[in-house]
């Protein structure tokens, strides 16, 4: 997160005294950042989101065996769960 409150293109968005820029909340700091950086903070989002969940099932070892192909259909699925158990593609929305 300090790295990109320290983003040169996202500076002038901040208040100038640095007290009122401590005090800045975290969801409107990555909004900034999406908003001016646009996709290039967006990808490097992602890969630190895909760096942080390798790291944690590799430690926690939550990794499982799956047949190829099954592996490759959920890799593919777009389908999110949502409360209640009812997915994203399912006729009871």
């Amino acid at each position: 997160m300090a790295q990109v409150v320290q983003m040169k293109e996202l500076m002038t968005y901040y208040p100038v005294d640095p007290k009122e820029r401590s005090r800045l909340h975290k969801q409107f700091i990555l909004n900034v950042a999406y908003s001016v950086v646009g996709e290039q903070f967006q990808l490097w989002v992602k890969a630190r989101v895909v760096a942080r969940n390798e790291k944690v099932a590799v430690e926690k070892e939550l990794r499982i065996a799956v047949d190829p192909e099954i592996a490759e259909a959920f890799r593919k699925s777009n389908a999110v769960s949502i409360s209640k158990g009812i997915g994203a593609n399912s006729k009871f929305q």
